[in-house]
């Protein structure tokens, strides 16, 4: 999935990317994000860094 299809598919508590209870078994999580390049990306931009990139944490109770 897309970054940006993943943005606006779990935009907010409600439909976000899975529920986690910390107060029960186990008590962390750990999400790994993957990132492939399209085929059509010019080989000069593989290594190349990312400039922006952010994710938004919500907790309620």
């Amino acid at each position: 999935m897309a970054l940006s299809t993943f943005d606006t598919t779990h935009s907010n508590y409600a439909n976000g990317a899975g529920l986690w209870d910390p107060a029960s078994t186990p008590v962390s999580k750990t999400y790994r994000v993957t990132v492939e390049l399209d085929v059509t990306t010019p080989n000069v931009q593989q290594g190349a860094s990312v400039t922006s990139f952010s994710l938004n944490w919500e907790t309620q109770n």
